[in-house]
């Protein structure tokens, strides 16, 4: 196969070919570890603030259901319970950014399984959390306040699809 360039025909080797398709895995290789630590970022910040949103959920003295009218033991059962919730969602963004560097050093098959890993363990405790607000408030505010998660999912969902793309022939 010929291929004319500027300074006359030559013919296209697979050398020169597989240097075009290697620049491009590197490429998707690097995009797809960047955005999954981002990703992973993004839910660790969200772990976090879901622990205050939670904290606020329950201690809210107009919600009907709310924990402040418990006894003592059980606030601090439920205080605890958000903890452990919000400690899980930002376990899931350590993995994810974990995974992220592992993509960025070429171990593409274990950054993709913590990528999975960490969204899972982020996905649930978010439902927890989420399941609980809607059973406590009756609202659904809180997809809106938590766009940072869902942001964080969506863009380790994309470095996961892209670290595959990488390793395609």
């Amino acid at each position: 196969m010929w291929k004319v360039v500027e300074d006359g025909p030559r013919e296209v080797t697979p050398s020169r070919a597989a240097g075009g398709m290697k620049n491009k895995k590197i490429a998707l290789i690097v995009a797809s570890g960047l955005l999954a630590i981002a990703a992973g970022l993004l839910i660790v910040n969200s772990g976090f603030h879901t622990k205050g949103v939670m904290l606020t959920v329950l201690s809210n003295p107009t919600a009907q259901h709310t924990v402040s009218n418990f006894p003592e033991p059980i606030k601090l059962l439920a205080s605890f319970a958000v903890l452990i919730l919000s400690a899980i969602v930002a376990f899931g963004g350590v993995l994810v950014v974990i995974g992220g560097v592992l993509i960025l050093a070429r171990h593409i098959f274990l950054g993709k399984l913590l990528v999975l890993l960490g969204g899972g363990f982020g996905f649930l405790g978010i439902a927890i959390v989420l399941a609980y607000n809607i059973m406590v408030s009756g609202s659904f505010s809180f997809i809106t306040t938590h766009i940072e998660y869902w942001t964080g999912l969506v863009v380790a969902t994309l470095a996961r699809i892209l670290a595959g793309k990488s390793q395609k022939p």
